[in-house]
Protein backbone atom coordinates (compact mmCIF):
# COMPACT_ATOMS: atom_id res chain seq x y z
CA UNK A 1 0.00 0.00 0.00
CA UNK A 2 2.81 2.22 1.04
CA UNK A 3 4.08 2.27 -3.32
CA UNK A 4 0.23 3.51 -3.92
CA UNK A 5 0.87 6.92 -3.61
CA UNK A 6 4.10 7.81 -5.32
CA UNK A 7 2.25 6.02 -8.48
CA UNK A 8 -0.66 7.91 -7.95
CA UNK A 9 1.12 11.25 -7.76
CA UNK A 10 2.95 10.14 -10.71
CA UNK A 11 -0.07 9.19 -12.64
CA UNK A 12 -1.59 12.52 -11.43
CA UNK A 13 0.79 14.83 -12.84
CA UNK A 14 0.79 12.73 -16.28
CA UNK A 15 -2.73 13.47 -16.35
CA UNK A 16 -2.42 17.21 -15.50
CA UNK A 17 0.17 17.86 -18.01
CA UNK A 18 -1.74 16.45 -20.27
CA UNK A 19 -4.65 17.76 -21.91
CA UNK A 20 -7.25 17.55 -24.88
CA UNK A 21 -9.10 21.34 -25.44
CA UNK A 22 -12.64 21.90 -27.24
CA UNK A 23 -12.99 25.12 -28.24
CA UNK A 24 -16.28 26.80 -27.27
CA UNK A 25 -18.68 28.46 -30.34
CA UNK A 26 -17.75 32.36 -30.85
CA UNK A 27 -14.29 32.05 -28.68
CA UNK A 28 -12.25 34.50 -30.09
CA UNK A 29 -9.00 33.65 -32.41
CA UNK A 30 -6.77 36.09 -29.40
CA UNK A 31 -8.57 33.95 -26.42
CA UNK A 32 -7.59 31.02 -28.54
CA UNK A 33 -4.04 31.73 -28.41
CA UNK A 34 -3.66 32.96 -25.34
CA UNK A 35 -5.44 30.05 -23.61
CA UNK A 36 -2.59 27.83 -25.47
CA UNK A 37 -0.28 29.86 -24.99
CA UNK A 38 -0.86 29.73 -21.37
CA UNK A 39 -1.06 26.00 -21.68
CA UNK A 40 2.08 25.13 -23.43
CA UNK A 41 3.94 27.72 -21.03
CA UNK A 42 3.26 25.68 -18.17
CA UNK A 43 4.59 22.73 -19.92
CA UNK A 44 0.95 20.81 -20.65
CA UNK A 45 1.25 18.14 -23.99
CA UNK A 46 -1.99 19.57 -25.97
CA UNK A 47 -2.91 15.86 -26.75
CA UNK A 48 -6.12 16.69 -29.06
CA UNK A 49 -7.20 20.70 -30.25
CA UNK A 50 -10.82 20.14 -31.66
CA UNK A 51 -12.47 23.70 -32.94
CA UNK A 52 -15.60 24.42 -35.49
CA UNK A 53 -13.95 27.76 -36.87
CA UNK A 54 -16.57 30.24 -38.44
CA UNK A 55 -14.87 31.29 -41.54
CA UNK A 56 -15.63 34.89 -42.59
CA UNK A 57 -14.10 38.48 -43.06
CA UNK A 58 -15.29 39.55 -39.58
CA UNK A 59 -14.21 36.16 -37.80
CA UNK A 60 -11.61 33.92 -38.94
CA UNK A 61 -9.65 34.32 -41.67
CA UNK A 62 -6.15 33.76 -42.91
CA UNK A 63 -5.02 35.99 -40.61
CA UNK A 64 -6.47 34.38 -37.84
CA UNK A 65 -5.18 30.98 -38.95
CA UNK A 66 -1.67 32.49 -38.79
CA UNK A 67 -2.33 34.06 -35.52
CA UNK A 68 -2.39 30.60 -34.01
CA UNK A 69 -0.19 28.70 -36.73
CA UNK A 70 2.64 28.58 -33.82
CA UNK A 71 0.65 27.17 -30.73
CA UNK A 72 -1.36 24.40 -33.49
CA UNK A 73 1.65 22.91 -34.74
CA UNK A 74 2.86 22.10 -31.08
CA UNK A 75 -0.24 20.41 -30.30
CA UNK A 76 -0.09 16.38 -31.11
CA UNK A 77 -3.72 16.96 -32.77
CA UNK A 78 -5.67 19.68 -34.13
CA UNK A 79 -8.96 19.41 -35.67
CA UNK A 80 -10.70 21.80 -37.33
CA UNK A 81 -13.91 22.22 -39.02
CA UNK A 82 -14.45 24.87 -41.26
CA UNK A 83 -17.91 26.73 -41.35
CA UNK A 84 -18.34 29.12 -44.31
CA UNK A 85 -20.60 32.02 -43.61
CA UNK A 86 -22.83 32.93 -46.42
CA UNK A 87 -21.31 35.51 -48.18
CA UNK A 88 -17.80 35.07 -47.40
CA UNK A 89 -15.67 35.83 -50.77
CA UNK A 90 -14.37 32.57 -52.46
CA UNK A 91 -10.41 33.90 -52.31
CA UNK A 92 -11.04 34.46 -48.44
CA UNK A 93 -12.08 30.63 -47.69
CA UNK A 94 -9.00 29.52 -50.28
CA UNK A 95 -6.54 31.25 -48.17
CA UNK A 96 -8.06 30.25 -44.62
CA UNK A 97 -7.87 26.35 -45.78
CA UNK A 98 -4.24 27.29 -47.07
CA UNK A 99 -3.54 28.53 -43.76
CA UNK A 100 -4.94 25.95 -42.41
CA UNK A 101 -3.20 22.85 -44.23
CA UNK A 102 0.25 25.15 -43.50
CA UNK A 103 0.10 24.76 -39.64
CA UNK A 104 -0.61 21.09 -39.77
CA UNK A 105 -4.41 20.96 -38.52
CA UNK A 106 -6.76 18.40 -40.16
CA UNK A 107 -9.64 20.02 -41.56
CA UNK A 108 -12.40 17.07 -40.47
CA UNK A 109 -15.77 19.32 -42.14
CA UNK A 110 -16.62 21.78 -44.85
CA UNK A 111 -19.94 23.12 -44.43
CA UNK A 112 -20.46 26.04 -46.80
CA UNK A 113 -24.52 27.30 -46.92
CA UNK A 114 -25.79 29.56 -49.38
CA UNK A 115 -28.85 30.73 -47.62
CA UNK A 116 -29.96 33.49 -49.49
CA UNK A 117 -28.35 33.44 -52.59
CA UNK A 118 -26.84 31.00 -54.56
CA UNK A 119 -23.04 30.89 -54.34
CA UNK A 120 -21.16 30.36 -58.26
CA UNK A 121 -18.87 28.24 -56.77
CA UNK A 122 -19.38 26.19 -60.16
CA UNK A 123 -16.36 24.82 -62.12
CA UNK A 124 -13.42 27.31 -61.31
CA UNK A 125 -14.53 27.78 -57.54
CA UNK A 126 -14.62 23.68 -57.22
CA UNK A 127 -10.77 23.94 -59.24
CA UNK A 128 -9.56 25.92 -56.45
CA UNK A 129 -11.40 24.24 -54.06
CA UNK A 130 -10.89 20.62 -54.81
CA UNK A 131 -6.80 20.32 -54.46
CA UNK A 132 -7.22 21.51 -51.17
CA UNK A 133 -9.61 18.97 -50.62
CA UNK A 134 -7.41 16.55 -51.98
CA UNK A 135 -5.16 17.52 -49.49
CA UNK A 136 -7.73 16.95 -46.25
CA UNK A 137 -7.11 13.16 -45.52
CA UNK A 138 -9.24 12.98 -42.11
CA UNK A 139 -11.94 14.91 -43.77
CA UNK A 140 -14.89 13.35 -42.42
CA UNK A 141 -18.12 15.86 -43.55
CA UNK A 142 -19.07 17.73 -46.73
CA UNK A 143 -21.53 20.05 -46.53
CA UNK A 144 -21.98 22.36 -49.63
CA UNK A 145 -25.84 24.07 -49.84
CA UNK A 146 -27.32 25.81 -52.70
CA UNK A 147 -23.53 26.28 -54.46
CA UNK A 148 -24.38 26.02 -58.16
CA UNK A 149 -22.17 22.83 -58.26
CA UNK A 150 -22.63 20.99 -61.69
CA UNK A 151 -21.83 17.56 -63.08
CA UNK A 152 -18.46 18.66 -64.07
CA UNK A 153 -17.85 20.11 -60.47
CA UNK A 154 -18.96 16.99 -59.35
CA UNK A 155 -16.57 15.13 -60.95
CA UNK A 156 -13.94 17.14 -59.35
CA UNK A 157 -15.10 17.22 -56.11
CA UNK A 158 -15.57 13.53 -56.49
CA UNK A 159 -11.58 13.03 -57.56
CA UNK A 160 -10.45 15.33 -54.47
CA UNK A 161 -12.38 12.97 -51.80
CA UNK A 162 -10.71 9.95 -52.72
CA UNK A 163 -8.02 11.25 -50.70
CA UNK A 164 -10.33 10.89 -47.37
CA UNK A 165 -10.32 7.54 -45.72
CA UNK A 166 -13.15 8.65 -42.60
CA UNK A 167 -16.39 10.32 -45.21
CA UNK A 168 -19.03 9.85 -43.50
CA UNK A 169 -21.39 12.54 -44.33
CA UNK A 170 -22.26 13.78 -47.88
CA UNK A 171 -24.78 16.67 -48.43
CA UNK A 172 -25.13 18.24 -51.89
CA UNK A 173 -28.24 19.58 -51.18
CA UNK A 174 -29.71 22.40 -53.55
CA UNK A 175 -27.54 22.00 -56.51
CA UNK A 176 -27.52 21.66 -60.10
CA UNK A 177 -26.69 17.50 -60.43
CA UNK A 178 -27.76 16.07 -63.61
CA UNK A 179 -28.29 13.21 -65.71
CA UNK A 180 -24.40 12.83 -66.16
CA UNK A 181 -23.45 13.16 -62.42
CA UNK A 182 -24.53 9.43 -61.76
CA UNK A 183 -21.34 8.05 -62.41
CA UNK A 184 -20.01 10.58 -59.72
CA UNK A 185 -22.21 9.67 -57.20
CA UNK A 186 -21.67 5.94 -57.86
CA UNK A 187 -18.06 6.76 -56.97
CA UNK A 188 -18.47 8.13 -54.25
CA UNK A 189 -20.14 5.35 -52.69
CA UNK A 190 -17.84 3.10 -53.91
CA UNK A 191 -14.58 4.34 -52.64
CA UNK A 192 -16.43 5.41 -49.44
CA UNK A 193 -18.51 2.12 -48.94
CA UNK A 194 -17.23 1.75 -45.52
CA UNK A 195 -17.76 4.93 -43.78
CA UNK A 196 -20.71 6.63 -45.92
CA UNK A 197 -23.67 6.88 -43.31
CA UNK A 198 -25.50 10.38 -44.78
CA UNK A 199 -26.22 11.05 -48.63
CA UNK A 200 -28.30 13.59 -49.28
CA UNK A 201 -28.74 15.05 -52.91
CA UNK A 202 -32.53 17.17 -52.21
CA UNK A 203 -33.34 19.73 -54.58
CA UNK A 204 -30.98 18.41 -57.51
CA UNK A 205 -32.34 16.96 -60.92
CA UNK A 206 -31.71 13.39 -60.40
CA UNK A 207 -34.05 11.28 -62.29
CA UNK A 208 -34.32 7.34 -62.48
CA UNK A 209 -30.67 6.89 -63.83
CA UNK A 210 -28.79 8.61 -60.95
CA UNK A 211 -31.36 5.98 -58.59
CA UNK A 212 -30.12 3.23 -60.51
CA UNK A 213 -26.66 3.70 -59.42
CA UNK A 214 -27.20 4.79 -55.74
CA UNK A 215 -29.54 1.62 -55.21
CA UNK A 216 -27.01 -0.66 -56.76
CA UNK A 217 -24.18 0.54 -54.50
CA UNK A 218 -26.36 0.88 -50.94
CA UNK A 219 -25.84 -2.82 -50.43
CA UNK A 220 -22.05 -2.51 -50.47
CA UNK A 221 -22.03 0.39 -48.36
CA UNK A 222 -22.08 -1.12 -44.79
CA UNK A 223 -22.38 2.37 -42.81
CA UNK A 224 -25.10 3.72 -44.68
CA UNK A 225 -27.96 4.79 -42.55
CA UNK A 226 -29.90 8.06 -44.51
CA UNK A 227 -30.54 8.67 -47.79
CA UNK A 228 -32.44 11.27 -48.84
CA UNK A 229 -33.62 12.53 -52.12
CA UNK A 230 -36.67 14.82 -52.47
CA UNK A 231 -37.18 17.28 -54.94
CA UNK A 232 -35.50 15.23 -57.68
CA UNK A 233 -37.44 13.47 -60.44
CA UNK A 234 -37.86 9.99 -59.65
CA UNK A 235 -40.84 7.88 -61.02
CA UNK A 236 -42.35 4.40 -59.58
CA UNK A 237 -39.14 2.55 -61.43
CA UNK A 238 -37.01 4.45 -59.69
CA UNK A 239 -38.95 3.83 -55.99
CA UNK A 240 -39.60 -0.26 -57.25
CA UNK A 241 -35.53 -0.16 -57.47
CA UNK A 242 -35.81 1.06 -54.18
CA UNK A 243 -37.46 -1.45 -52.94
CA UNK A 244 -36.02 -4.10 -54.22
CA UNK A 245 -33.02 -3.46 -52.46
CA UNK A 246 -33.68 -2.32 -49.09
CA UNK A 247 -33.76 -6.16 -47.45
CA UNK A 248 -29.50 -5.56 -48.59
CA UNK A 249 -29.49 -2.62 -46.67
CA UNK A 250 -29.92 -3.50 -43.20
CA UNK A 251 -28.08 -0.43 -41.49
CA UNK A 252 -30.53 2.31 -43.33
CA UNK A 253 -32.91 4.00 -40.86
CA UNK A 254 -34.14 6.99 -43.24
CA UNK A 255 -35.02 6.93 -47.04
CA UNK A 256 -36.69 10.12 -47.75
CA UNK A 257 -38.26 10.53 -51.02
CA UNK A 258 -40.55 13.13 -51.00
CA UNK A 259 -41.79 15.76 -53.44
CA UNK A 260 -40.92 13.50 -56.31
CA UNK A 261 -43.35 12.01 -59.43
CA UNK A 262 -44.05 8.80 -57.14
CA UNK A 263 -47.46 6.88 -57.75
CA UNK A 264 -49.11 4.48 -55.81
CA UNK A 265 -47.55 1.51 -57.64
CA UNK A 266 -44.27 2.57 -55.85
CA UNK A 267 -45.91 3.64 -52.72
CA UNK A 268 -47.23 0.32 -52.39
CA UNK A 269 -44.00 -1.54 -53.16
CA UNK A 270 -42.59 -0.72 -49.95
CA UNK A 271 -45.32 -2.38 -48.11
CA UNK A 272 -44.11 -5.75 -47.46
CA UNK A 273 -40.28 -4.98 -47.37
CA UNK A 274 -41.32 -2.68 -44.34
CA UNK A 275 -42.84 -5.40 -42.91
CA UNK A 276 -39.12 -7.26 -42.99
CA UNK A 277 -36.87 -4.55 -42.40
CA UNK A 278 -35.78 -3.81 -38.75
CA UNK A 279 -33.97 -0.54 -38.93
CA UNK A 280 -35.68 1.28 -41.72
CA UNK A 281 -37.71 3.91 -39.18
CA UNK A 282 -38.17 6.71 -41.57
CA UNK A 283 -39.76 6.73 -44.62
CA UNK A 284 -41.18 9.54 -46.43
CA UNK A 285 -43.10 9.49 -49.54
CA UNK A 286 -44.93 12.76 -49.04
CA UNK A 287 -46.01 15.38 -52.00
CA UNK A 288 -45.75 12.68 -54.36
CA UNK A 289 -48.73 11.53 -56.69
CA UNK A 290 -49.95 9.03 -54.38
CA UNK A 291 -53.79 8.74 -54.47
CA UNK A 292 -55.79 7.72 -51.30
CA UNK A 293 -55.45 4.09 -52.34
CA UNK A 294 -51.97 3.95 -51.64
CA UNK A 295 -51.83 5.92 -48.70
CA UNK A 296 -54.27 3.71 -47.14
CA UNK A 297 -52.15 0.79 -48.09
CA UNK A 298 -49.59 2.31 -46.38
CA UNK A 299 -51.67 3.43 -43.47
CA UNK A 300 -53.36 0.53 -42.75
CA UNK A 301 -49.95 -1.46 -42.71
CA UNK A 302 -48.10 0.81 -40.44
CA UNK A 303 -50.90 0.43 -38.05
CA UNK A 304 -51.56 -3.09 -37.98
CA UNK A 305 -47.83 -4.45 -37.81
CA UNK A 306 -45.86 -1.74 -36.38
CA UNK A 307 -46.04 0.57 -32.93
CA UNK A 308 -46.15 4.28 -34.18
CA UNK A 309 -42.52 4.86 -31.95
CA UNK A 310 -40.98 2.00 -33.91
CA UNK A 311 -41.84 3.47 -37.83
CA UNK A 312 -42.38 6.64 -39.55
CA UNK A 313 -44.40 6.24 -42.70
CA UNK A 314 -44.97 10.09 -44.31
CA UNK A 315 -47.10 9.61 -47.25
Amino acid sequence: MRNSVPLLCVRKKTLVNRASVTVRHSTSVEDIARGLDAMLQRGTTIANFHWNAVISGAEVGPKGMQTLAPFLRRCKNAEIGANVRDGTPLAHVMAALDAMLECDAKLTSLVMKALLTPREIGVNGMEELAPRLAKCRQLKTVDLYNQHIEDTGLALLKDALASSKHLAVLRLRRNKLGYKADSSIESIMQTHAQTISVLNLEWNDLDNGATFRITDMMPSCTALKEVILKHNRITDDGALNFSRKLLQCPSLTRLDLSNNFITDVGAVSFVPVLQQHSALTVLDLRYNEISTVGKDALRVFSSATMSPQRKHLHS
